[in-house]
């Protein structure tokens, strides 16, 4: 049960700021998903074993496999987060209830897959004037609603920025 089911409604201003908000969490997700590739993609540095020889030394003190075994790990320990942040959203996408799942269905089609709206209308077999007049903003609501358990409308009602609280 939702805030939204109990009536527990936001007015017309906080309602359209906690949609955007949910939008740019939504749209976040490819971006969060791309990231972690591109980190994951990062390869191990051979670590090898110091050269002893009579021949002078450079005077650079940095050791070079030592940064880039750091910056290798560095790298998978943002991964680590990015899929956390990305997982996130799925589960909260998963959790938007109503309607036999077409919420979920609509955010997923949308956000998760990329598809354009008139091929999510297709897939769903809902017309594009209930898309645009109840079932994209009830469904951006409901995942407002479940994504880091109502962060977004309680910044919204307590007249915090969200934006700089995400970063």
């Amino acid at each position: 049960m939702t805030l939204y089911d109990l009536g527990l409604d936001w007015s017309e201003q906080e309602r359209e700021q906690i949609i955007e908000y949910a939008k740019e969490a939504l749209n976040s997700y490819r971006v969060l998903k791309r990231r972690e590739r591109m980190m994951l993609q990062a390869e191990a540095p051979d670590v090898k074993s110091p050269t002893f020889s009579d021949m002078p030394r450079s005077q650079n003190l940095s050791n070079s496999s030592e940064d880039r075994m750091i910056h290798y790990l560095a790298a998978l320990e943002e991964a680590k987060d990015l899929r956390m942040r990305y997982k996130e959203i799925e589960r909260s996408i998963n959790a938007c209830q109503g309607d036999d799942g077409v919420y979920v269905s609509l955010l997923r089609l949308k956000y998760i897959e990329g598809k354009q709206l008139y091929a999510i209308c297709n897939q769903l077999n809902y017309g594009d004037t209930w898309l645009y007049e109840k079932g994209l903003d009830k469904a951006l609501s409901l995942f407002a609603e479940t994504w880091d358990f109502g962060r977004i409308p309680r910044e919204v009602r307590n007249g915090k920025n969200a934006e700089k609280t995400r970063k």
